[in-house]
């Protein structure tokens, strides 16, 4: 009688990270980094050149930041400095966060594809008031004191405002996900899901 088993695909993966603010996905990146995942972020290096102009930014100095770096250098001007800095699709395993807007989504895509590597878009999806108390708990300057202020936040970040052409598109990048998790019941099914998500892509 014969047996088999079942051995981790080699091809170099990157699960790069959408959502909407306070939608875990800074915590769902530290997850999969304790999986073996290199950690990366594009809105961190958005973050870094907004505090190089204003002494911690609110969020929307740094929606102001981004966008005028957008009308000078290209929508997917984050993503092209990531690239140039850390090379994500030549590192056996990446996990990419702070994704913003499509033409930032289809540059990886194209680097991904180039680079002979895997690319999945994970979409973290979570109730508005429960992502607005996490925002709230964590104290990070600049961010919404009020329900209100946080909600129109999210506009701005959805891309309801400026349309097709905006700087940040979360709506937009979780309709082109290609895995949805909804993180709402907490840290231990968050690990559980990640984990088998994680296991499912390994053995692709």
């Amino acid at each position: 009688m014969s047996s088999s088993t079942t051995t981790p695909d080699t091809t170099p993966l990157a699960i790069a990270i959408c959502g909407e603010s306070g939608a875990g996905k800074t915590t769902t990146t530290g997850l999969i980094q304790k999986l073996g995942f290199n950690p990366c972020s594009v809105s961190a290096l958005l973050r870094e050149e907004a505090e190089s102009v204003h002494d911690q930014p609110t969020r929307a100095q740094v929606q102001e930041y981004g966008r005028r770096k957008q009308e000078a250098e290209g929508a997917d001007y984050f993503a092209r400095r990531l690239l140039l800095d850390i090379d994500p699709f030549h590192q056996p395993r990446t996990v990419i966060d702070g994704l913003r807007n499509l033409s930032e989504l289809n540059t990886l895509r194209q680097a991904a594809l180039e680079a002979g590597a895997r690319f999945v878009l994970l979409a973290m999806v979570t109730p508005d008031t429960t992502r607005f108390e996490r925002v709230r708990s964590r104290g990070r300057a600049g961010d919404p004191d009020t329900l209100e202020e946080f909600q129109a936040a999210d506009t701005r970040a959805a891309g309801i405002v400026d349309g097709d052409q905006a700087f940040q598109q979360n709506v937009a990048l979780i309709d082109h996900a290609d895995v949805r998790i909804t993180n709402d019941q907490g840290m231990d099914a968050l690990q559980s899901r990640i984990q088998e998500l994680v296991n499912e892509l390994v053995l692709l």
